[in-house]
């Protein structure tokens, strides 16, 4: 469905950077039947005819059996260091009783969408190969993953266990190609020396636009030197943030609240158009977030103004709290969370993206790949990766309930849990969200320089969409 290092701390969007898929390079993918023979099954099904227009995925193996699993191999693939740690003890974990399942590991941190399509156009890909929302998407379109929906009904695994969006995340047109390893919303960070040094009190769950901007202005501190300068709030330029407001106005991305292949995008609606101004008027009109060129001249980035205190609050991804500012060092400022502010008139909504695992259709052992990915989806096995290992909010509702997870870090984790009740999935859960990214990109680059308004830039954002999915669909 966007993580990071000192002297600048790591970031979503370059840890999983590599874990997306490329548009020219997917778009050249060659549907799954081209380029690998399906796998074999317990039950051998006839292959699947050659898809038409918009193909739908393969469903294969249709009846998988509930034998047990022999001396097997496989290889589970993944683009982030940080897992290395969690998948090992996962694997000793699962190995204590599938002693006959050996798993290699096979970490790809750079380029990863493009060396795991080669693999795949080669017929090398591994068996199981860990995805997040957009590339999933896209993957599934073209018929990449195994249909797991008979392993689950078979196995009588209750889907209520996860998170509803991790389901939805880990499917697609209503069928499940993948098992939900954990999720990510937003909240607001804030800095908490900031708000002592201003005697004002940190931000909680009451909050509402109005009051996120006057807190704002209150601790905005102008100077030339963008070095002196203090900012109340940032807006930072990626597209979760626009998504929450644009739905806290009323709005949507698509015609339906969940991507359908009948869906176009609706962007340019009178309500986006009042979230998306409102949302840059924090830099260009109410002065109490940088913008680009205050960003640019500071030599720490956003995390340096953060550390450095030059900056009061953000909204970000609930990953950031185990992935980034944990790991800031021991002599930055003190950091906590809470809910995203609502809209003043209405009910609170947000952003909802998810990271799954899913079986390479190639694969000649799905059954053993089955067996892992039910185990890294349990709850013993997301209680390692994201309770003893600390990455995302675990997709498991038990492990994410955990008395340790809510307070991990001695933060309000609670509040990312909270957050869920009033979100749903991202709009770029969809198999066209890279060609979208190329579309919307430079669009917002000018909102976010002023040098237009939404009023101009969200009809060019519809309209192009539009166009890029008459031409995706054939239609």
């Amino acid at each position: 469905m966007s993580p990071r290092r000192t002297p600048r701390p790591i970031t979503r969007r370059q840890l999983l950077r590599d874990g997306a898929i490329g548009v020219a390079g997917l778009a050249a993918l060659p549907l799954v039947q081209a380029c690998a023979q399906p796998p074999p099954t317990p039950t051998p099904a006839p292959a699947p005819a050659a898809p038409t227009k918009a193909p739908e995925p393969t469903v294969a193996p249709a009846k998988p059996a509930a034998a047990k699993v022999g001396p097997t191999e496989l290889r589970l693939s993944y683009w982030a260091d940080i897992d290395t740690a969690g998948y090992k003890k996962c694997i000793e974990t699962f190995n204590q009783t599938n002693p006959n399942i050996k798993i290699n590991l096979e970490l790809i941190p750079e380029q990863f969408r493009t060396k795991v399509q080669t693999q795949i156009a080669g017929g090398v890909a591994a068996d199981v190969i860990r995805q997040n929302s957009g590339q999933f998407h896209a993957f599934a379109l073209r018929g990449v993953w195994v249909l797991l929906d008979s392993y689950i009904t078979r196995d009588k695994i209750d889907k209520g266990m996860w998170f509803e969006p991790s389901v939805y995340g880990a499917s697609y047109l209503g069928k499940m190609y993948g098992v939900p390893s954990d999720l990510n919303d937003i909240v607001l960070y804030y800095i908490k020396p900031v708000f002592d040094q201003a005697k004002v009190p940190y931000p909680d769950n009451t909050w509402d636009w109005n009051k996120l901007l006057e807190v704002a202005k209150g601790l905005t501190k102008e100077s030339k030197d963008p070095n002196q300068a203090q900012w109340g709030y940032h807006v930072v330029n990626w597209w979760p943030e626009y998504d929450t407001r644009t739905r806290q106005n009323g709005a949507h991305f698509w015609s339906d609240k969940y991507y359908t292949e009948q869906s176009k995008s609706v962007i340019d609606s009178p309500e986006a158009t009042e979230a998306i101004d409102w949302t840059f008027g924090l830099i260009h009109k109410q002065k109490v977030s940088p913008g680009a060129a205050e960003l640019a001249s500071f030599a720490g980035g956003r995390h340096g103004m953060y550390q450095s205190g030059k900056i009061a609050m953000w909204i970000g991804g609930s990953w950031e709290a185990p992935l980034v500012l944990s790991r800031w060092p021991a002599s930055a400022p003190a950091w906590d969370m809470t809910l995203v502010p609502k809209h003043p008139a209405s009910d609170r909504g947000g952003a909802v993206w998810s990271d799954e695992h899913c079986l390479w259709v190639g694969s000649k052992v799905p059954d053993a790949g089955w067996e892992f990915v039910k185990f890294l989806s349990s709850d013993a096995g997301n209680r390692i990766l994201d309770l003893d290992i600390g990455r995302s909010i675990p997709a498991v509702k038990s492990v994410a309930q955990d008395p340790k997870f809510v307070t991990m870090y001695g933060k309000n984790m609670k509040a990312a849990i909270d957050e869920l009740g009033w979100s749903w999935p991202t709009s770029d859960d969809n198999p066209y969200s890279f060609e979208i990214g190329e579309i919307r990109t430079p669009l917002l680059e000018d909102l976010l320089r002023g040098v237009r308004d939404a009023k101009t830039v969200l009809p060019e954002m519809a309209s192009g969409v539009n166009k890029m999915l008459v031409e995706k669909r054939g239609k």
